[in-house]
């Protein structure tokens, strides 16, 4: 599938590349990094998401080119989605996409609905590592602003190389972007260590209310929008939160239960190493990683959270 697509981005002449909704460093920095790769061979490329790049991730070239809305008569040769298990996860992109006379689906979720006219899915660390066989592939050199966004995804979808999704070859790949020119440690001083005081704020408002369950290996909280509000918290403040509470000594299964906007409710699961966290969010609507997944319901925080918890500890499985 890869040879059949770098035959369509070399006839192609005008692109759109599209990332999921509520973007993390993998969606955003393989999106930037294709993105470099095709104006370097003379393409014109449009970069969408529907909500804004997170702060944390402004650091990296050309994050500021990504647009939030497209003209409807802005018509592509090209759609390429990147990151999203299921076109739902693009948001107001499936308008976008509609726009490009062919869609390319490139993902690393196990359970990718292969919504794409070309879908290209392997179940790697990240999307990065897909992208990382462009290059070659396309007889083009890996220049130091696309090994920084490369290696931005990587590092992110792999917690810092922390995650149990990281293997030799995620390893091998990282040495190569850091040999292209890649700045490991830059990266992990805008990512880790910029948090502005409201998320730190609401970490702390996160980790108080936070509640146990199964001899302590489940752990769970919930944000209302009335806490984010009064803390003049953002959603990308919210990151990281999840991550906090799985590193507690003794959790396998960490949850954050947030509201997102008025009647929407943000589940988001992640596990260390035993428990499948993608069977639990396919039992509430979701799907994602075996480590790291999430799902959207509609609905009053107050009428959901104990539904949502009764169902993760029905399908506890440690």
């Amino acid at each position: 599938m890869l040879k059949q697509i770098i035959e369509e981005l070399k006839k192609a002449h005008s692109f759109v590349l599209v990332s999921h909704i509520d973007p993390d460093g993998d969606t955003i920095g393989s999106v930037l990094a294709l993105g470099l790769m095709l104006e370097g061979m003379g393409k014109k490329v449009t970069l969408f998401c529907q909500d804004s790049v997170p702060d944390i991730y402004e650091f990296l070239p050309h994050a500021s080119k990504f647009k939030t809305e497209i003209p409807s008569t802005q018509k592509f040769d090209l759609g390429m989605v990147l990151d999203a298990g299921s076109i739902k996860r693009v948001g107001r992109g499936i308008d976008v996409l509609l726009q490009a006379k062919q869609v390319i689906n490139i993902d690393h979720h196990s359970d990718n609905t292969l919504y794409g006219d070309l879908n290209l899915v392997k179940p790697v660390s990240s999307v990065a590592e897909i992208i990382y066989e462009f290059p070659k592939a396309l007889n083009i050199k890996i220049t130091p602003a696309i090994a920084q966004c490369l290696m931005a995804a990587l590092m992110t979808d792999t917690g810092g190389f922390r995650y149990s999704n990281t293997t030799v070859t995620t390893m091998e790949i990282g040495a190569a972007l850091a040999h292209a020119g890649a700045s490991p440690s830059l990266i992990a001083r805008e990512v880790y260590e910029s948090k502005p005081l409201p998320a730190m704020q609401l970490l702390a408002k996160a980790l108080g209310r936070a509640k146990t369950a199964k001899n302590g290996k489940l752990i769970w909280t919930v944000i209302s929008r009335a806490t984010m509000n009064k803390l003049g918290a953002r959603d990308q403040d919210a990151m990281g939160v999840v991550d906090s509470l799985r590193s507690i000594k003794g959790v396998e299964v960490a949850v954050v239960i947030r509201e997102y906007r008025v009647g929407k409710i943000k589940v988001n699961l992640r596990s260390k190493m035993s428990v499948n966290v993608s069977r639990i969010a396919k039992k509430l609507g979701g799907g994602g990683h075996p480590r790291s997944s999430g799902v959207v319901l509609e609905g009053k925080l107050s009428e959901l959270v104990e539904k949502i918890v009764k169902t993760i500890e029905d399908n506890f499985r440690a």
